[in-house]
């Protein structure tokens, strides 16, 4: 599974990941492209622009989005290659898009009958 990081200006990762998808639903859902594709996986954690006052930045500064996508990842992929993928979309959008998916997600599961 492709993993979602939010990620704040001119600083590594940290913290927990958004969320995980496989890489055909990031491609499909957030338009992610193979030429978002930023650095490969030994980088561990890459740094996106200059550092910048959080305050000032929507969601306490995690302005980009960075897709992590493994070797495992790439079984069914060839033509994509493991590494961090900067998406265009921006934060408020992923967070928009992957509480959509949850909402479905429970929609769903209070439609099935339990016991």
């Amino acid at each position: 599974m492709a993993i979602i990081w939010f990620v704040k200006s001119g600083e590594i990762q940290k913290g927990f990941p958004a969320g995980s998808e496989s890489l055909e639903w990031c491609v499909e859902n957030l338009a992610m492209r193979r030429g978002d594709w930023i650095t490969g996986v030994e980088t561990r954690n890459p740094k996106i622009g200059e550092k910048e006052d959080p305050r000032r930045a929507p969601h306490g500064g995690f302005r980009h989005v960075v897709v992590e996508v493994n070797d495992a990842d790439l079984a069914r992929n060839k033509n994509w290659k493991s590494g961090f993928y900067l998406l265009e979309k921006s934060t408020t959008q992923v967070i928009e898009i992957l509480e959509e998916k949850l909402l479905k997600a429970l929609a769903s599961s209070a439609e099935v009958p339990v016991g």
